[in-house]
């Protein structure tokens, strides 16, 4: 499942530098970030309500609710997976780097935690259904 993600990515960078303009690549990790941990918490939902099309709407809602609160954009919070450092202006080089770090490790944190999470679940799911 990350393999067609990191593709993807890929492809749509290349693109992005070719045709429109050049960018950091510290931005291709946080687009990463924010899709992995979608992708994670979709499964784990989706081991706790025992199917994909109601995790998949779940999530959507959850993403939704992310978008509207961080404003569309406008909002900098740093208690989301979809942080970007390039949008603060207010704030010195050395508070947005130490805010960009606990991000990242933050988040990559809660991506662990939620696989392993769903990976339990499944398994007791499993080992229910198989009795």
């Amino acid at each position: 499942m990350l393999a067609p993600l990191v593709l993807a990515e890929v492809i749509l960078a290349i693109v992005t530098a070719i045709f429109f303009t050049a960018f950091p690549l510290s931005v291709l990790y946080g687009a990463l970030q924010g899709a992995i941990f979608y992708l994670v918490l979709t499964m784990g939902l989706g081991a706790l309500f025992r199917s994909e099309i109601a995790a998949a709407l779940a999530a959507g809602v959850i993403l939704g609710l992310n978008i509207v609160y961080q404003g569309g954009g406008d909002n900098y919070s740093r208690l989301s997976p979809l942080f970007n450092p390039l949008t603060i202006e207010d704030s010195g080089a050395m508070e947005i780097v130490a805010w960009t770090i606990q991000n990242r490790i933050g988040f990559a944190l809660a991506i662990i935690a939620l696989a392993a999470l769903a990976f339990a679940r499944a398994e007791r799911r499993e080992k229910l259904l198989g009795n």
